[in-house]
């Protein structure tokens, strides 16, 4: 008793890999890319305005970690 789980070989089993065919290509006709177009003001947001805004949301964020500290009793105030 063998126990070998392989199959047995069939001879007329050929050990080549199949044929390879290439790929069929579709060609469709599609419209030239939009020219780019420059935008109207070069700049779209206001640097300062947004370094305030990053500054005004870190100051809340802040205030709250503080408030959940003190509520904690993990810091006096």
């Amino acid at each position: 008793m063998e126990d070998d789980p392989t199959p047995p070989t069939q001879p007329f089993g050929d050990l080549v890999p199949p044929p390879k065919v290439p790929p069929t290509a579709l060609a469709l006709a599609s419209p030239a890319p939009l020219p780019h177009r420059p935008s109207s003001s070069p700049e779209l947001y206001d640097a300062s305005a947004l370094q305030r805004l990053i500054a005004q949301t870190f100051d809340f964020v802040d205030n709250i970690a503080d408030a959940v500290a003190a509520g904690l009793g993990l810091r006096d105030r």
